[in-house]
């Protein structure tokens, strides 16, 4: 992120870390765009609330070398009302006091349904509060709601994702602006991804090509 004095550079992973797996992975789609617009707001000096606007991508930590920030991002970091200095040699570590679960169900009158535009503006005073967390959709298995709410997922939105909730099917809309969520019932609650097939037929197509390219381009074996 360009800012003149302030401009950092910045990755995201998951708690182990960023897997071989996503190798050649684009940096592309909503969640990349709504990232990059909520650091710019925190090294811009844009924003006392850099942990409301990073608590929807599910982020726990802000961690950097301790002499890989400019002082004025440090500055900045410092001045946030929901990131907490954590004492650690040799690292600079906030947490997050306003992250949410990767995938939960907000019920409430504290709780305000998610916007459906990534408007920083709207995101930033929202509290993170009740919140009880749930599988992501990756890992899913059917759970019990007890009482109406949102269900909210921070996975990129995709049409092919569907809500099964206590015997209904929802299609689920945008959230954060990019994110998806669905107004659930009391009951059993489910996410599905109905294009799985199509998705194992691309991989397939995939794999037959690398091998046909791997075998134009083998090497001659010598005589």
């Amino acid at each position: 992120v360009q800012a003149d004095d302030a401009s950092v550079r910045f990755s995201i992973t998951d708690r182990p870390g960023m897997s071989a797996l996503d190798t050649g992975r684009p940096p592309s789609g909503p969640g990349y765009a709504y990232l990059r617009s909520a650091v710019a707001e925190l090294v811009g000096g844009q924003t006392g609330h850099a942990g409301s606007l990073l608590g929807p991508l599910g982020i726990r930590f802000v961690v950097a070398g301790d002499d890989d920030l400019p002082e004025v991002v440090l500055d900045r970091l410092n001045a946030q009302a929901d990131l907490d200095r954590v004492p650690a040699g040799g690292l600079t570590i906030y947490r997050n006091a306003a992250a949410l679960p990767v995938a939960f169900v907000a019920s409430g009158e504290a709780w305000s349904p998610a916007p459906a535009a990534p408007d920083l503006g709207r995101i930033a005073p929202r509290p993170a509060v009740g919140v009880s967390r749930i599988p992501p959709p990756d890992e899913f298995s059917q759970v019990t709601v007890d009482a109406p709410g949102e269900a909210v997922a921070l996975d990129q939105f995709d049409a092919g994702w569907r809500v099964r909730n206590d015997g209904r099917e929802i299609e689920p809309r945008g959230a954060f602006g990019w994110a998806m969520a669905a107004d659930v019932e009391a009951g059993s609650l489910s996410f599905d991804y109905t294009r799985q097939s199509v998705r194992t037929v691309q991989m397939a197509v995939l794999g037959l090509l690398w091998l046909v390219a791997l075998w134009v381009t083998r090497r001659p074996v010598s005589a």
